[in-house]
């Protein structure tokens, strides 16, 4: 009976995003969503680039690992995967120990295969430089792992009358990862790092997770012949990028949802009725709202 494939990549995407999407609802619960720069929200404009990447990258490694499981469990014999992971994973064997490498010969080829499954993943992911998940990290962890390359192929899109062909996608990805870096080991960056930037990037994100789980769904179909797992359609797709835009009204959509207090156990504000003005002494102080950069920002991908 096929084993169906591991969705916990969908499933931790998800959930990651989710946390993006609150920081971007309390942005602007704080100071509206009126254009310009407000003043001391930018923070969390920061810890949103940092994590939006940091989801991507989780996400790419579980889809990884899912994808060479999956083949694993359903594979009838060795040939299922492509001669190029064969011929590493041979490789990989004849460097074993002679105890070692009897032990693998006992036990079959689904040991050996197995085993190189941990060497790749620790000489990619634990050992190496997939903290930096850029498109050419991406194409060597699966050309390697699964024999699907290249992975970037399929990080294709249209927006309007512009079509963004994949090396566009690269480039976009490889702005985000340039700007966590400033993030992560400067803490400050060059320009102003707007909402508009985070939801650029969230929404970049987004589109590649989903072309990237649907191009190694097909792949898997390829090399198996049957459906192992769900497609993620443009349905879920429309859906996460509305949730990041705010554009449902805030009481229906899964962004207010989470961002809500009571959902935390935490009263929410109170707002001061429209015929009853405030007196100026007892007044909040408004959100300060300086002039709008002239940084450009990031296209709208």
């Amino acid at each position: 009976m096929p084993v169906p494939c591991s969705t916990k990549h969908i499933q931790n995407f998800r959930a990651n995003l989710a946390d993006v999407i609150r920081l971007i609802q309390i942005h602007r619960d704080l100071s509206g969503s009126e254009r310009g720069r407000r003043v001391g929200v930018e923070c969390l404009n920061k810890s949103a680039i940092v994590l939006i990447l940091a989801s991507w990258e989780a996400f790419v490694e579980d889809l990884a690992e899912s994808a060479f499981d999956c083949m694993l469990a359903n594979a009838p014999d060795h040939t299922v995967f492509p001669n190029h992971v064969l011929t590493l994973a041979w490789a990989d064997f004849k460097k074993a120990q002679t105890a070692d490498a009897f032990t693998s010969i006992a036990t079959g080829w689904k040991v050996v295969l197995s085993n190189y499954r941990n060497m790749i993943l620790e000489k990619f992911i634990v050992k190496g430089s997939f903290n930096t998940p850029s498109g050419p990290n991406c194409n060597n962890l699966f050309t390697n792992l699964i024999g699907l390359h290249p992975f970037t192929g399929s990080w294709t899109w249209k927006i309007t009358r512009s079509n963004v062909t994949s090396d566009d996608a690269e480039k976009l990805l490889q702005t985000l990862i340039d700007l966590r870096g400033e993030i992560a080991h400067r803490a400050t960056t060059a320009k102003a790092v707007q909402k508009q930037v985070v939801q650029s990037h969230a929404k970049l994100v987004t589109r590649l997770a989903v072309r990237s789980h649907n191009e190694v769904r097909r792949f898997l179909i390829a090399r198996l012949g049957f459906d192992s797992c769900p497609e993620f359609s443009a349905d879920d797709e429309a859906q996460l990028l509305d949730d990041i835009k705010l554009v449902i009204t805030p009481s229906a959509t899964p962004a207010a949802q989470i961002a809500a207090p009571v959902a935390q156990g935490v009263a929410a504000p109170p707002v001061a009725a429209a015929s009853a003005p405030v007196p100026a002494q007892q007044a909040p102080a408004p959100v300060p709202i300086a002039a709008p950069q002239g940084g450009a920002i990031p296209p709208n991908p």
